[in-house]
């Protein structure tokens, strides 16, 4: 959908999701953990239902294809909705930035080590990059309740 490709120009997105929306060859460590879903290739953003209600607009999906991250032009917000339950929110953000911590984050989970990490968030323009190596290097050392609040301080932090 041309909406898409519109607001990660818009946006000023890092190049590699204008990469991804074409569906273009991207470094397998981006391509494992998102990508744009080929379903919205082929359709409008009225087509899209309860996904894209109140002209929420696709953007990346995580590499499984079960969360999509969409803008909200109205209020200038990215949301994280499932793709198979899509009148629920998983997650809102104030910033892009926000919405690349948390995902960085999650994809940390996942076991990449520390070069791949700084690696991806390069690549997806992340600014905060020294910060989250340092929270990552410290989330070892903390109880699964101190890393969860540590995290959530982390990503209200990422304003831009």
């Amino acid at each position: 959908m041309i909406e898409s490709l519109n607001t990660i120009r818009s946006l000023g997105l890092a190049p590699v999701f204008e990469d991804l929306y074409f569906d273009r060859n991207v470094d397998s460590a981006v391509a494992i953990h998102m990508r744009y879903p080929d379903v919205f290739r082929r359709t409008t953003l009225a087509e899209c239902g309860p996904l894209t209600d109140g002209g929420l607009v696709p953007i990346v999906a995580d590499g499984n294809g079960d969360n999509i991250c969409l803008f909200d032009p109205r209020r200038r917000t990215f949301v994280v909705k499932p793709i198979e339950e899509p009148g629920e929110i998983v997650r809102g953000f104030g910033s892009w930035q926000q919405y690349l911590a948390y995902t960085l984050l999650e994809i940390a989970d996942s076991g990449p080590d520390e070069e791949e990490m700084e690696y991806l968030a390069q690549v997806v323009g992340f600014t905060h990059t020294e910060e989250l190596v340092e929270l990552l290097e410290d989330l070892d050392l903390l109880s699964d309740a101190e890393a969860a609040q540590r995290c959530e301080r982390f990503i209200e932090a990422c304003v831009e």
